[in-house]
């Protein structure tokens, strides 16, 4: 599927076509999930205005529908590109970075987190609320320390088990 090429050089080329795939076939959840990743991709590549299009046709139908697992990653992108705009909508970055944090809570979804912290901190920083900005920042470092962490333990533990087998060989 195009889907899966989506992080390639062309991948936003790839990621619209996805999206249209899966609207031909009628496939809504597919389609409205392919959206909000597209959005993204528009964001990132600093297409602004094609990603809060898309992100404002594709989130109402992700909370509608509970695809809690695509809102998170949609919320905090969307909250990066809120946080951007000038004046920035403070209330409706409050409801998007909260809504993630209550669905990643309720649901102990831990994808995402350390980008959900950060901008909740950079939310603190446009309220001039210090001490939440550091609460959140060392959140956030704390969860990139302990992703990181696990991910040395995988290696570490996976070296191990090889030096064994290859002794016992």
């Amino acid at each position: 599927s195009y889907r899966f090429l989506g992080n390639t050089k062309d991948g936003s080329v790839y990621m619209f076509k996805a999206m249209n795939n899966a609207y031909s076939l009628g496939d809504s959840a597919w389609y409205y999930q392919t959206m909000a990743e597209y959005a993204g991709m528009m964001y990132k590549s600093g297409r602004n205005d094609s990603s809060r299009y898309y992100f404002a046709r594709s989130i109402p139908y992700l909370e509608q529908n509970g695809f809690y697992y695509a809102l998170i990653p949609a919320y905090v992108t969307y909250s990066e590109l809120l946080s951007e705009q000038k004046p920035v909508n403070v209330q409706l970055l409050h409801d998007c970075l909260f809504k993630a944090l209550s669905i990643a809570t309720e649901m102990g979804i831990k994808d995402n987190l350390q980008s959900l912290y950060r901008q909740l901190g950079v939310y603190y920083v446009l309220k001039n609320n210090p001490d939440s900005v550091f609460y959140y920042m060392e959140l956030s470092s704390l969860v990139a320390d302990s992703m990181s962490n696990a991910s040395n333990m995988e290696i570490l533990l996976e070296t191990e088990a090889k030096f064994e087998t290859e002794k016992k060989d």
